[in-house]
């Protein structure tokens, strides 16, 4: 899926990329760039819980 590519490419792992597009809250009609917005700000909801 693209979305788990561009967060690879932001160098999260593949298994930290697919998790977060499991566990974003987006449309599935949202354009790309929301829903890594969406994945990016999954990630710093969980660093912040850690």
């Amino acid at each position: 899926e693209e979305i788990v590519g561009a967060l690879m490419a932001l160098g999260y792992s593949q298994a930290e990329a697919t998790d977060a597009v499991a566990r974003a809250d987006f449309r599935e009609d949202a354009a790309i760039e929301e829903k890594v917005r969406l994945a990016l700000a999954y990630f710093a909801k969980a660093r912040i819980a850690d």
